[in-house]
């Protein structure tokens, strides 16, 4: 049996489409802010060398040349997990990376 109240806010609800309900009980992404951020980024640099993954130039810790990237993007639902960044020099990868003039095919 079905809950009345259920049935009458939702189910008779046009606004509750199937499309609806599924991207409100779709599972959010986690995505980090502030410090964690900082420190999943310098853990992405570690992991990595301090080298930019396209084109293998090596930078030092204080150099902030570097910039992470996402592999998946945040805006479609990816995270900051260290599974989905990498290194890349500021420029010119990561930008020719961003504008799709060079390949997004990274793999960890």
């Amino acid at each position: 049996m079905v809950n009345p109240f259920y049935e009458n806010q939702v189910l008779n609800n046009p606004k509750y489409t199937e499309v609806n309900l599924e991207s409100y009980f779709k599972p959010k992404s986690k995505k980090l802010t502030g410090t964690a951020y900082k420190k999943r980024v310098l853990e992405c640099f570690q992991r990595d060398n301090y080298t930019c993954r396209q084109c293998d130039r090596q930078y030092t810790e204080d150099n902030h040349a570097l910039s992470p990237h996402h592999i998946k993007k945040r805006s479609q639902g990816r995270d900051d997990s260290l599974d989905n960044l990498v290194s890349l020099c500021t420029f010119p990868c990561h930008r020719k990376v961003d504008d799709g003039l060079l390949p997004n095919n990274f793999k960890n």
